[in-house]
């Protein structure tokens, strides 16, 4: 399996570097045939990356299932063994390194983020009875289009609306590589959720992978004040999330005033435990969405950074993402 995941990113390295020269000589072709042959070329390749992509997560899943189980490491029980060290109020967001187009050089955030804010201050506002469920907060979109992004931005924005008069906590966790995560081997979906949170309301120096956290400390600890939780890629988790991690996000997110979560997904997904294997449709009532940026305007797209020279055949290619 370790041959195979070193092929496998090896293939998709020559492929992103492919996808790289095409664009290059895309922005270079002066004739519509030659635009044309190299669309095609991205085109391929696109479908390509894609392809290993799921291959060497299928090669990943088939690897930890035939893994020999680790040694066991003794838990450390939050706040038994080490205490809570950090207030709800003092969580910053992790830094990216795709996060490098200047704020004013974004396309079309702010209207996105505005309407984003306005779900969930009236998530927050909201509360499940046996009527009534209030539904999570999803932004759905393929890899690269910008979904971490909007989400590091809500999470500014949350932290600078208050929600009548009283200030709004927020954290924000990600499986998708951002902030440090470390997944553990044969670990529960609940408790990968609960340990993704707690690492961060503990000192920094404890080994993030041996914490333990009940439900009830955890909901104890966030308390009363309004509270809202952001999971970047929660697909990356697992697809569709088992009913139990399902629950967890219900009954500490969902189910109670002053609580709400918002989660990206390169899918489109349900986090209602009765309903998670179920297919979501864009009108799906259990579900709240909202669309990401999509410009098709040259000249506001060639204001970002390396994008002075995109023409509209690239702009077609990507389906106008900025």
């Amino acid at each position: 399996f370790t041959k195979t995941m070193a092929s496998l990113d090896e293939r998709i390295q020559v492929v992103e570097d492919n996808i790289k020269l095409y664009n290059n000589a895309l922005n270079a072709a002066t004739s519509p045939e030659e635009r044309k042959g190299i669309i095609g070329l991205l085109a391929q390749s696109t479908k390509r990356i894609t392809g290993l992509e799921e291959e060497r997560r299928a090669a990943q899943q088939a690897a930890a299932a035939i893994a020999p189980a680790a040694p066991a490491q003794q838990a450390i029980s939050v706040p038994e063994d080490v205490p809570f060290t950090i207030t709800m109020d003092e969580c910053v967001r992790f830094e990216f390194p795709d996060n490098n187009c200047p704020e004013d050089k974004l396309v079309g955030l702010d209207d996105v983020i505005e309407e984003a804010l306005e779900i969930v201050m009236e998530g927050l506002s909201d509360e499940t009875s046996a009527f009534h469920r209030v539904p999570p907060l999803a932004i759905t979109r393929l890899a690269r289009g910008g979904k971490t992004t909007a989400l590091v931005k809500l999470f500014d924005a949350i932290k600078n609306r208050p929600l009548n008069g009283e200030k709004v906590n927020v954290l924000i966790i990600s499986f998708n590589g951002y902030g440090d995560f470390k997944p553990v081997s044969g670990e529960t979906q609940t408790n990968a959720i609960i340990r993704n949170i707690v690492r961060q309301l503990v000192d920094p120096n404890v080994d993030q992978k041996k914490i333990r956290c009940t439900e009830e400390a955890l909901d104890m600890y966030i308390g009363d004040s309004p509270f809202v939780l952001l999971i970047d890629e929660l697909n990356q988790l697992h697809n569709p999330v088992d009913r139990d991690a399902a629950q967890l996000l219900q009954d500490l997110f969902l189910k109670k005033k002053n609580r709400y979560v918002v989660f990206t997904s390169h899918y489109r997904m349900n986090i209602d435990p009765k309903a998670v294997n179920d297919i979501v449709s864009a009108s799906d009532p259990g579900v709240k969405s909202i669309s990401l940026p999509v410009s098709t305007d040259l000249e506001t797209l060639r204001k970002m950074p390396r994008c002075a020279s995109i023409n509209a055949a690239t702009v077609a290619l990507y389906g106008g993402i900025p």
